[in-house]
């Protein structure tokens, strides 16, 4: 009975991930980026212009409003 929406869960995650190449992220441990490339089960999120990093696609945790990184 909780695998079901745990499964669920997971796929819509999935989907969502999918689209968001451009967009700036929160990722779980509280990193803030904006995703560069989806390369299978991991994302490569660019933090500034001269850092980009390699995160599991299953932490992205909310999508931010564009721009909302240039005014933090």
């Amino acid at each position: 009975m909780i695998i079901r929406p745990n499964s669920k869960r997971n796929k819509e995650c999935k989907v969502m991930v999918d689209g968001l190449v451009g967009h700036e992220v929160i990722f779980a441990g509280g990193l803030i980026g904006k995703i560069k490339k989806i390369e299978g089960e991991y994302v490569i999120i660019s933090l500034n212009n001269h850092t980009d990093v390699k995160i599991q696609r299953a932490s992205v945790i909310t999508v931010l409003p564009s721009g909302t990184i240039d005014n933090i």
